[in-house]
């Protein structure tokens, strides 16, 4: 499930595309979610809950401390208890959030807004926010996985 409107939104940097900015960076780096933006940039879209699950995290995050970026986001641990998959779906660059630790939450409810705006974090061009899969490998380990097949 899109955790937006899809059809008042747009992906504007892909999954897994290696960027090389800022231009000091030696190496490139891959993009391990997408960034998804408005199709009109004044308009306000709602995020939404992409599973079912549990809140871990929601507060500002800066890029010294997390590999995530720079912003606001939200990690929700989704649990599927029949085939024992572990996953932690990550919202970022967000604003208005209505969300909690702890906090058990739905497919499909409204906690955000789209929330970041160029400059404002950095290497951001545009308002957007991005959306990451990590699927525990094991030992404490949380390996990146493509979003797109929850973007249906």
């Amino acid at each position: 499930m899109w955790p937006v409107d899809k059809n008042r939104v747009r992906i504007t940097f892909p999954y897994g595309v290696v960027y090389n900015i800022p231009a000091w960076f030696k190496k490139g780096v891959t993009h391990k979610g997408v960034d998804i933006a408005p199709l009109i940039s004044s308009e306000d879209i709602k995020v939404s809950y992409p599973v079912n699950g549990i809140i871990e995290y929601a507060d500002w995050q800066d890029r010294i401390h997390h590999d995530i970026g720079f912003g606001l986001y939200v990690r929700i641990l989704f649990v599927d208890h029949a085939g024992g998959l572990l996953e932690r779906h990550y919202l970022a660059h967000l604003k208005d959030v209505d969300a909690h630790p702890g906090e058990s939450v739905s497919k499909g409810q409204g906690f955000a807004l789209i929330g970041t705006k160029k400059g404002e974090i950095g290497w951001a061009t545009g308002i957007h926010t991005h959306y990451e899969v990590r699927r525990s490998i094991g030992n404490g380990k949380w390996g990146v996985v493509s979003p797109m097949p929850y973007l249906t």
